[in-house]
């Protein structure tokens, strides 16, 4: 976030929405992932964009309790086809919980329903040796024996090895990472 609430001064257009002059925005920065689901992330636009405060899901604020802090720059040279962005990383159980409020698997959230709320999460499987993995997307609604469900591709994020898991498999997985940032002392971000 750049500034406080302000009146929109003109018209824009974001992914966030249509803005009108007038409307109520804050001015924030958006960092995009390195990698799918990932904690790190690039400021690969110096230009604010504006969003709607009812938008807003959760605050971290850059260096506070290590939650989110920015790393030191690359020591490879910058090139075209590899630019070098300010580089930021979030911890996991800040991960976490930012996952756990984009993705609206809790009651009375919008969009609850929606098959892509999961795509990007990160999950290890201790039973594997400690492999880690990410939800690719959706796939398809599929039944089979008898039990009818969504299926995700996931990937080993070590081998890049796909495979499929059922969507209840995964909101268990989901309901232990927060478990997890819980039990290590992250009480969550401001709203």
């Amino acid at each position: 976030m750049t500034g406080e609430l302000a009146e929109a001064e003109g018209a824009s257009t974001s992914w966030f929405g249509d803005v009108r002059t007038g409307d109520l925005v804050l001015r924030v920065q958006k960092l995009d992932p390195v990698v799918l689901g990932g904690t790190t992330f690039e400021l690969r636009r110096q230009k604010d964009i504006f969003i709607f405060a009812e938008d807003v899901r959760t605050k971290l604020v850059l260096g506070e309790h290590e939650h989110i802090k920015q790393l030191p720059p690359p020591t490879t040279r910058a090139t075209r086809s590899n630019p070098h962005y300010p580089r930021f990383t979030v911890s996991s159980a800040a991960h976490g919980d930012i996952l756990e409020a984009i993705s609206p698997v809790e009651a009375d959230t919008v969009n609850r329903n929606d098959p892509h709320r999961l795509t990007g999460f990160k999950y290890f499987e201790e039973e594997e040796g400690g492999c880690q993995y990410i939800v690719e997307g959706f796939l398809e609604d599929r039944t089979e024996g008898g039990k009818k469900g969504r299926v995700f591709t996931i990937r080993n994020v070590d081998d890049g090895e796909l495979d499929t898991m059922w969507e209840g498999s995964l909101l268990e997985k989901l309901r232990e990472a927060k478990e997890v940032a819980q039990r290590d002392g992250y009480d969550g971000a401001e709203g």
